[in-house]
C-alpha cells in the first residue's frame, strides 16, 4: 500500500513538472537556442525595405540603369561640320565656256546645288541645304548670266564643288582685282617653309591663298595638307573655265 502511494505521488509530481515547463514555453516562445544564445524572430525575415540597397561594387542601385533609351535609339548628330545633301534630282549636262570673276563684298550663295554621278552612273543636281556664305575677293567662275542673276561655280573647293546662284552687282570681272584673291592657280612654284627653306615644287595645283607679306604668298594648295609660301609672282589666276553643268 505504501510502495503504490509514493508511485502514484512521483507521476503526479512528473506531470506537474511538464505542465510548469509547458506553461513556460507558451509565456516565453522566444526562449534560447540549443547553443544558449537569444532566439531573434527578425533574423528570419527578408530584407524588405533594403531589397534594392547597394549594389556589389558598394554604389547605390538605380532602377534606371536597367531601362532601354526610349527615344535615343535612331539619335544622330546633324552637325557633320559639312554641306547638309537635299534632295537628287537626274540631270542633263551641256558643256559651258565661263568667265573668272571675283567678288566685291561678303554674300550668301542662292540656290546651292552639286552636280555629281549617282550609284548607277546617272548625272544628278543634288541640292545644298547648308548655307554657303562667301567672302570679298573669292574668287569663282561665272558659269552664265541671265537677268542680272549669274549661276557660279566656286572655283577652289572639294568635289563635287557647290554652284549656285549671285546677283551680278556682287562680281567683277576687272583682273586686276585678282591679285587680291582669296585663291589662285600654282603652275610650278617652288615652295618654302617658314624659315625660308625650299622644301617643294608644287605644279598645276589650284589653292587657297592664306596671308600675302613683302612678296611672298603663304598658301594651303590642295591636295597637300599643309601650307607653303611661294613668291607672289608664282601666283595665277586663269582657272579652267570648261563647266559641264545642268542644261
Amino acid at each position: 500500500m505504501c510502495k503504490k502511494t509514493v508511485l502514484t505521488s512521483c507521476v503526479l509530481c512528473f506531470c506537474a513538472a511538464v505542465v510548469l515547463s509547458a506553461c513556460a514555453r507558451i509565456n516565453n516562445p522566444s526562449s534560447d537556442y540549443d547553443d544558449g544564445s537569444d532566439y531573434d524572430d527578425t533574423q528570419e525575415q527578408s530584407n524588405v525595405d533594403t531589397e534594392q540597397s547597394d549594389c556589389d561594387d558598394g554604389s547605390d542601385y538605380d532602377d534606371t540603369q536597367e531601362q532601354p533609351n526610349v527615344g535615343t535609339e535612331n539619335e544622330v548628330d546633324d552637325d557633320n561640320g559639312g554641306k547638309d545633301a537635299g534632295e537628287e534630282v537626274n540631270v542633263k549636262l551641256q558643256q559651258y565656256n565661263g568667265i573668272v570673276a571675283i567678288l566685291t563684298e561678303d554674300t550668301v550663295l542662292s540656290s546651292p546645288y552639286a552636280v555629281t554621278i549617282n550609284t548607277d552612273g546617272a548625272d544628278v543636281m543634288q541640292t545644298i541645304t547648308s548655307d554657303i556664305t562667301l567672302s570679298k575677293n573669292d574668287i569663282v567662275v561665272v558659269i552664265e548670266e541671265k537677268d542680272g542673276v549669274c549661276r557660279i561655280r566656286i572655283a577652289v573647293t572639294d568635289l563635287p564643288g557647290p554652284r549656285g546662284y549671285l546677283d551680278k552687282t556682287v562680281l567683277s570681272y576687272d583682273t586686276t582685282l585678282f591679285t587680291n584673291g582669296n585663291q589662285c592657280i600654282l603652275h610650278e612654284a617652288v615652295a618654302y617653309d617658314n624659315d625660308g627653306n625650299a622644301v617643294e615644287i608644287i605644279v598645276d595645283s589650284s589653292a587657297h591663298v592664306v596671308q600675302r607679306r613683302d612678296g611672298k604668298v603663304l598658301v594651303s594648295p590642295m591636295g597637300y595638307g599643309r601650307e607653303f609660301w611661294v613668291d607672289e609672282a608664282d601666283l595665277s589666276y586663269d582657272f579652267h573655265t570648261e563647266v559641264m553643268d545642268i542644261a
